[in-house]
């Protein structure tokens, strides 16, 4: 039993991170978006 915990633990731990990565990328997308878009119409005007 205390081996099978200790892994679980790190996997779960594993793919929150990888998950809080995912999220962050995709914040970070939608933001530069958000950005550029921001930028263009205020260079249009």
């Amino acid at each position: 039993m205390k081996e099978t915990k200790i892994p679980t633990r790190l996997n779960t731990y594993r793919s929150k991170v990888e998950t809080m990565a995912a999220w962050n990328r995709e914040a970070i997308e939608q933001v530069e978006t958000i950005g550029l878009i921001l930028f263009g119409t205020i260079g249009m005007r």
